[in-house]
């Protein structure tokens, strides 16, 4: 190993070399599972997806109503003030029941999962690459 090893016990210097062998192999794992964590974080689509930041909805002018392109102005203005609550009904009535709750109606969207911008900044640490 080096010269600070040649007074070391064997089985701790096998010890050390079985830490740092482990240490690559989860670095490298942290590598590899980085363009999939990365792919996850940023969603994005058309439907009926509400984000937690209203700017990230676009709705669909052509197919929206004038009340919930109303409605979704208003969370935006809301959440400008800091006075927005996001709606998180999942819209499941019963087991057998579910109704549609659309109130910006239908457009685009995009959001970011912060447990997974998380994961990727901790990646970053422990590899020593950007998180760019």
């Amino acid at each position: 190993m080096s010269d600070k090893t040649e007074h070391m016990p064997e089985e701790l210097e096998s010890a050390l070399r079985n830490a740092l062998a482990q240490a690559e192999y989860w670095k490298q794992l942290c590598v590899a599972a980085r363009p999939f964590i990365e792919q996850a974080a940023d969603i994005s689509g058309y439907g009926f997806y509400r984000p937690a930041n209203p700017h990230d909805f676009h709705p669909d002018h052509e197919s929206c109503t004038d009340e919930e392109v109303a409605n979704h102005k208003a969370a935006c203005e809301a959440f400008d003030r800091g006075e927005y609550k996001p709606d998180r009904g999942d819209g499941w009535v019963s087991e057998n029941m579910h109704i549609l709750t659309a109130p910006w109606g239908i457009g685009s969207y995009s959001d970011v999962i912060p447990e997974a911008r998380e994961i990727l900044d901790a990646i970053a640490r422990a590899t020593g690459a950007s998180n760019a």
